[in-house]
């Protein structure tokens, strides 16, 4: 079962434009706050017990992110895109 969600997530993944540094960084910076909380569960011990539950989640904890930076980052408003000579990607 787990293979199975894995597997259809890196599908879905294949999709994303990761020359874009906007999903790049979305994509980090998810990852690494799920596997934060999952690792560390110890970060969120100081927040109040019904915060404690949402956020103790990595699945919840990554899930939220993405789409909250993404929100951001890829909002309607459309902002001039950099250069690849000005970018982070490498050629």
């Amino acid at each position: 079962m787990f293979g199975m969600v894995a597997v259809q997530g890196i599908r879905m993944l294949q999709q994303v434009d990761f020359h874009n540094d906007k999903n790049l960084l979305v994509a980090a910076i998810s990852i690494g706050l799920g596997l934060g909380v999952t690792v560390q569960p110890e970060i969120v011990q100081q927040l109040p017990k019904t915060v404690q539950l949402l956020f103790s989640s990595g699945i919840l904890m990554a899930s939220l992110s993405a789409v909250l930076l993404n929100w951001l980052f890829n909002s309607k408003n459309p902002q001039p895109e950099m250069s690849e000579e000005d970018g982070l990607n490498e050629k």
